[in-house]
């Protein structure tokens, strides 16, 4: 069986079978069928050991329907990223020489300027409301959380955007103002950090419930879905189905 471009070709054997050809199809199966077999009992004792870790001090694993988020581990690490740990795990290094090694070869994966690897979302947020609010100056940072004279410590929040990281930001000596003009976010008056470098619009962000907002127009038609729908999983963000033409010569 054998997948092109998103359509499944089914092999079959011929119409006309013969004592010896029906004969060799089951000897060449046949090692084939004890390989999956014995790949699948690999995976699913592989898959149960994993489990007994937790089910002895009394945690149950769940399955994961909303994504890459801290508060369900992260994402699974692949056999590569574990047996890289592994062998990272045999020496004593500079923390601070890793760090910006490692963060310069994500940026060069990744074509952006730079990036940091922190512990998860809070930390991400700590360390990126210290970076705004000291802007690359030492002294600052070191002052922080005194929040002086010439150091900007006022972080606009949107009210509905509230989610418990706030300490995150207060711990930086940061002020959080949440509700300033006391009137609803014009649609597009806010465009995320995302949006600004996407220069194909692929993410909008808005109010959905203002039926009037672009995103709410977007969400309503049929080429909108969710990711695990079936499992009435409701998250914050959905995806448009990309539409294309097959037969561009007949309209």
């Amino acid at each position: 069986m054998a997948r092109r471009e998103g359509v499944r070709y089914i092999h079959c054997m011929p119409t006309t079978t013969t004592r010896r050809t029906l004969i060799r199809a089951a000897s060449a199966v046949a090692p084939l069928a004890v390989a999956r077999g014995a790949s699948k009992r690999s995976d699913s004792s592989n898959s149960r050991a994993g489990a007994d870790v937790y089910a002895r001090i009394g945690v149950k694993p769940v399955i994961n329907g909303v994504g890459t988020v801290t508060v369900l581990g992260g994402s699974l690490m692949p056999p590569e990223v574990v047996q890289a740990m592994n062998e990272a795990s045999r020496h004593f290094v500079p923390m601070p020489e890793l760090q910006r090694k490692v963060g310069a070869r994500i940026a060069e994966l990744l074509k952006i300027p730079a990036a940091m690897v922190t512990c998860g979302a809070a930390s991400s947020i700590a360390v990126a409301t210290a970076a705004c609010m000291s802007r690359g100056d030492a002294k600052k940072l070191a002052q922080m959380p005194d929040a002086g004279d010439g150091i900007p410590n006022e972080v606009i929040q949107q009210k509905a955007h509230r989610s418990g990281y706030e300490h995150q930001m207060r711990i930086q000596g940061a002020k959080i103002q949440s509700e300033i003009e006391g009137r609803k976010v014009r649609d597009g008056e806010i465009v995320t950090a995302c949006q600004a470098v996407c220069p194909t619009e692929v993410i909008v962000f808005g109010d959905v419930n203002d039926p009037n907002s672009r995103v709410s127009k977007l969400k309503a038609e049929q080429r909108n879905y969710s990711l695990l729908a079936e499992l009435n999983t409701k998250p914050r963000t959905t995806y448009l189905s990309a539409l294309k033409n097959p037969n561009p010569e007949i309209g």
